[in-house]
């Protein structure tokens, strides 16, 4: 990580067991796989908006209406490639 690296999207991933036991290691090498599966598994799902299957837990409030299964695909675009391609602001959102 240098300075050129300080505004790109990154994720930390912490091992909690003293010394470790490698999957933070292993997961970083596997990072490029991950999100392509990932990604993948967001496209495929048949959900309109999102759902627990391919974002997670979905709020069911207000903000259960945002565009979570965009914005998800949005995100691991951008972890994937660095380059930005995030959807129209919305009111509930602003992106810019």
């Amino acid at each position: 990580s240098g300075a050129s690296d300080a505004q790109l999207p990154t994720v930390y991933i912490y091992e909690r067991i003293a010394a470790g036991m490698g999957f933070s290691a292993r997961l970083f090498e596997l990072h490029t796989q991950l999100l392509d599966a990932a990604q993948t598994l967001v496209a495929r799902c048949p959900c309109a908006h999102g759902c627990p299957a391919c974002v997670g837990p979905v709020l069911d409030n207000d903000l259960a209406r945002l565009e979570t299964k965009q914005l998800t695909a949005s995100l691991l675009q951008v972890l994937r490639t660095g380059a930005v391609d995030a959807p129209p602001s919305s009111d509930e959102v602003k992106f810019w």
